[in-house]
Order: structure tokens, then C-alpha cells, then sequence
């Protein structure tokens, strides 16, 4: 990095790379806390912000269009059934496609209920630990209570909701807003650290224009997933399945202290067929529920996943050569990120250093599921991740199409029947693990049309999903182009009023 007086020249050695050596003026290290590192000002968020303040229009503090407000840290208190609770989701679950419903907290002994609640609408910004993932709430998430680790902005006006999204999520908002992050360990954002970021004022046309899109993209989202609760109700009405609640009332008891207790016999642990891992003396594994759920499918007429299946296939990669150009770059991505509304933290295999890539690439119609770490995260792959590499924590499961249609195999693998095998299959005492061979006994119901209306079902979804990425990503680039051209061109194709 070079630093420079304001309209100085610089004169650069033909030896030094383009990329290694740029001007910086010396107003902008003072406007910067005088931070010397050429990382900060070479980066595309610091460009973009600059573009943002150069760009003519005026500048308004985010807390003028929206109250800021962070509900505090609340005790909550758990409960198992949904009828007395209400839904209750984590930071890392309010970023996922379809928010999960796995904890619920009590409706009645929660203090301030209202305030931890949020609407459709409501925009959330994670403020601990990850900092400055932004989600818009959709009704998939309203009356939801969030954790404290979110900030919410609401909106003084619906027609502006556009514009904060899209600042919030374009790479200048990000820059100027993670750079107001504090904490030497657990980093942490504030109200006034949001509320005192400065804003473009867009033309108005373009402001509801934005707005558009970006309702359009969660009216998406709420079909899409609206589409695969129907898919997965289907699957029950058209294999015959009985509720996973009959099954475990009839197969288990209880104890004094609320313990399952079951009994196994040793002949099922060690049965006339010992192939490698078949022997294991974890209780989950013989969880009464599962085996009875297996029972009832094959004694149906259904099938092993490794009938309907050509092949299970994990990641050969043990070294990976990353690279910061994604021209040159594969993307990568782990379990984690399986279940992401907007996919984000994603690396770049180099496309020259990395051996045998074309195997480690996804296609259209395989289902992936999460292997290592938090287990089950189930994708199917449509208009979302081909080309992309998944890591050796990621399973993928390629369907024989003349057994199974690939959607439902999906829709399966992802429904409370699938699931509950998945977790079955576990071990490991800290980092739980999958191992290929695992899925292969997995029991599937097939319907008779081996799955081709629900497939159909799962496709329109994940339809709408890529639709629905789209609108976002043109609603961005829409904003970022606005900064990039600045407002007297922006005027011209927007108009003067504002």
C-alpha cells in the first residue's frame, strides 16, 4: 500500500503487480483511525463504501428509516409441547432456507414475550460471535422468538424496507458494518453501531423498485417451503406410513427418571452377518423407534437406500489448494452451510492445483446429506450448488432413476423418517460421524409411482428457491450499481424524486 496526498501521482515499479500496489489517500487513513494494513483499503467492501460516500447522494443515519432494537438477554424456559410454546430459533437457525422448529419456549412464563418475537418484515442482523449476517424475516418466521444475538431493524415504512436490505446485505453496508464490531474474543455489535451507519437516499422509484423485489423474493421463499411441507406430507398419505408418535408409544417404556429404557437381545447385536461396523454396543443404535420404523417399511414393500441408489460417494480431497480468485476457484462448501439461505463464508478450490475436481463436483438431482458435525442437514441439488464442491463432511447420494425418482429420494432422506434413521446410524461420543456404507441399510418407502408426483413437488420448490435467489441478487446489484454510476446517473434512468 502507498500512502499519498490527496491528487498526488504515484509512480509504481514495473516489478510490483497491479494488484499488490494502489493509491490511498492520506484523508481516508485519518477518516480511518490512521489503520495501516494494505488489507483494509484493498478490500472490495473499503472500495465500495468510498464509492458510497463519493457517490453524490445524500447520506441519512440508518436509524432515521428504522428503529434499532436489541431485546436484551432473556431467560427462557423449554418446553416439549408445541401447543403451550411457540417456536424458539437460534442465529444459525434464522439464516437456514427453512427455519427449523426444534425448541420451543413457554408462551406463559416467558417475560416480554412481545419483544423477542419478530414480524414478517423485520429485518435481523446477527451481533455475537458471527457478525453481520442479515436475514428478512418472512411469515415462515413471524411470531418466532430469536435469541439476543440478533438486532432487529424495523422499518418506519414498508417502502423502504428494500433499501436497508439491500445496503445491509451489499458489500459496502457489510464492510462499514462488521468494521464497527468490538471484542478481542466473542465480537459483538451494538444498537448505536447500526443505528448510526450512514445510508444513501435512493431515487424513489428506484427505492420501490427495490422494495419489490425483495417481497418477491420472500414470497418465494414462503411457497418454497410451503411446497416441501406439502411433499412431505405426501409421503406418508402415499407409502401408508403410520405417525412416528404410534410407532414410540408401542415400542417404548419409561423410568422414574425419565429415561427410555428398552431391551436388546444379543442375537440382534451379534447377528449371522458381522460386516464391519454391523457390531455396535452404543444403545442409539438399537433406539427401539428406528428398528420398528425399519420393520414396518420393509415389511411393506420397501426398500434399502442401496436398492434404490447407484452409489454413495464421499470426498476424496485430503490436500485442497485454496485460491481468493473465484475466476480461478471452484466453490467449496461444508455441512454447515447445506442449509443457508444465502450461502455465505465460501472457499475456492483452484480449478489447476486440485486433483481429480470433476468427481469432487456436485450434479442436479443428487441429494446431499451432512455427515460430520451436526448430522442430517439434507439438500437436494436443482439450481442451487452445481459445479460446487462439497467437503468430506457432506454425503451424496446419487439415485438410481429407474428405481427412485431423485426428488423424492430427497423429499425422504429429508422427512422425520429419514432423519430419525440418519441419527440412528451416529457414532462417535463428541463429533458425531457418518460413514458411507452407513446409508445403505437405511429403509425407504416407495410409492407406486416410484415417486414422481412428489419428485415434481420437491423441483417446483427449489424452483422457487433459485427464483427467489435471483430477485435478491438483482435487487443488490440494482443498489450497487445505483453507488458505482453515482446520482446523476442514477437520476436519469430513476428520476429526481425522492
Amino acid at each position: 500500500m502507498t500512502v499519498s496526498r490527496p491528487n498526488s501521482l504515484m509512480t509504481t515499479m514495473a516489478a510490483v503487480h497491479p494488484i499488490e500496489a494502489f493509491t490511498v489517500p492520506s484523508d481516508a487513513v485519518f477518516k480511518s483511525g490512521c489503520r495501516l494494513e494494505g488489507s483494509f483499503y484493498g478490500s472490495d467492501g473499503y472500495r465500495a463504501a468510498r464509492a458510497m460516500f463519493h457517490s453524490g447522494f445524500k447520506l441519512e443515519t440508518l436509524g432515521s428509516f428504522a428503529e434499532v432494537r436489541w431485546p436484551g438477554i432473556f431467560a427462557r424456559r423449554y418446553v416439549q409441547d408445541p401447543a403451550v410454546g411457540i417456536p424458539f430459533l437460534t442465529t444459525s437457525d434464522v439464516v437456514e432456507a427453512k427455519p427449523p422448529h426444534r425448541r420451543y419456549i413457554s408462551a406463559a412464563l416467558t417475560v416480554g414475550l412481545a419483544g423477542v418475537t419478530v414480524s414478517a418484515g423485520d429485518i435481523l442482523v446477527t451481533r455475537s460471535g458471527t457478525v453481520g449476517k442479515v436475514v428478512l424475516c418472512t411469515k415462515n418466521h413471524a411470531g418466532s422468538a430469536v435469541s439476543e444475538d440478533a438486532l432487529r431493524v424495523l422499518p418506519t415504512s414498508g417502502s423502504i424496507r428494500g433499501l436497508l436490505y439491500c445496503y445491509l446485505q451489499s458489500p459496502a453496508g457489510q464492510f462499514l458494518v462488521v468494521r464497527s464490531k468490538s471484542g478481542s474474543v466473542v465480537e459483538h455489535l451494538y444498537e448505536d453501531d447500526l443505528r448510526d451507519q450512514l445510508i444513501p437516499v435512493l431515487p424513489l422509484k428506484l427505492r420501490t423498485r427495490l422494495t419489490e423485489l425483495v417481497e418477491g423474493m420472500s414470497r418465494l421463499r414462503v411457497e418454497a417451503n410451503g411446497l416441501l411441507d406439502e411433499a412431505e406430507g405426501e409421503i406418508q398419505i402415499q407409502c401408508g406410513l403410520p405417525n412416528l408418535s404410534d410407532l414410540e408409544a408401542s415400542t417404548t417404556s419409561g423410568s422414574l427418571s425419565g429415561a427410555r429404557v428398552f431391551i436388546v437381545r444379543s442375537d440382534e447385536v451379534f447377528g449371522p452377518e458381522n460386516q464391519f461396523g454391523a457390531v455396535r454396543l452404543d444403545a442409539t443404535y438399537y433406539d427401539p423407534l428406528a428398528a420398528r420404523l425399519r420393520e414396518v417399511i420393509l415389511g411393506s414393500g420397501g426398500k434399502q437406500l442401496s436398492g434404490v441408489l447407484r452409489e454413495v460417494r464421499n470426498s476424496g480431497l485430503r490436500k485442497r489448494m485454496y485460491v481468493d480468485d473465484p475466476t480461478v476457484g471452484v466453490p467449496m462448501i461444508g455441512g454447515k452451510q447445506l442449509m443457508q439461505v444465502r450461502t455465505s463464508d465460501v472457499s475456492y478450490l483452484s480449478k489447476a492445483l486440485t486433483r481429480n475436481l470433476h468427481e469432487e463436483t456436485v450434479r442436479a438431482g443428487w441429494t446431499l446429506v451432512s455427515c460430520g458435525g451436526t448430522l442430517g442437514r439434507t439438500l437436494f441439488v436443482h439450481r442451487n450448488l452445481e459445479g460446487w464442491a462439497v467437503s468430506q463432511h457432506v454425503m451424496r447420494l446419487l439415485p438410481d432413476e429407474s428405481q427412485v425418482w431423485p426428488g423424492y429420494l430427497y423429499a425422504f432422506v429429508a422427512s422425520p423418517y429419514g432423519q430419525i434413521q440418519v441419527a440412528q446410524r451416529a457414532y462417535g461420543s463428541v463429533i458425531p460421524e457418518l460413514r458411507d456404507f452407513q446409508f445403505a441399510s437405511i429403509a425407504i418407502a416407495v410409492p407406486p409411482d416410484r415417486g414422481r408426483a412428489i419428485h415434481n413437488v420437491v423441483v417446483r420448490a427449489f424452483d422457487c428457491r433459485a427464483d427467489a435467489l435471483a430477485l435478491e441478487n438483482e435487487a443488490i446489484r440494482l443498489f450497487e450499481a445505483a453507488i458505482e454510476e453515482g446520482r446523476d446517473a442514477t437520476e436519469e434512468k430513476w428520476g429526481r424524486e425522492y
